[in-house]
């Protein structure tokens, strides 16, 4: 299952248990859900995804001979 698969299964699992009306415990319990395992989604959904971004690497040759290559990340 890839990461926004993942997001996705747990963010409706949380849904379930908010519907629910049981207590994080018993739903768990209940679910055959790791308590913890719960906690751990219902924490990392609660925060925003780190955004990817893309960062270009430019690739210059040395003006004299060396065995080395310069990066430079603008």
């Amino acid at each position: 299952m890839d990461h926004q698969s993942k997001r996705e299964h747990w963010s409706a699992i949380l849904e379930q248990q908010r519907q629910s009306n049981l207590g994080i415990k018993q739903f768990c319990t209940e679910q055959n859900i790791s308590y913890q395992t719960f906690h751990y989604w219902s924490k990392k959904l609660s925060q925003a995804e780190p955004e990817t971004r893309v960062q270009p690497i430019v690739v210059s040759e040395p003006t004299v001979s060396l065995s080395c290559v310069v990066l430079t990340f603008s």
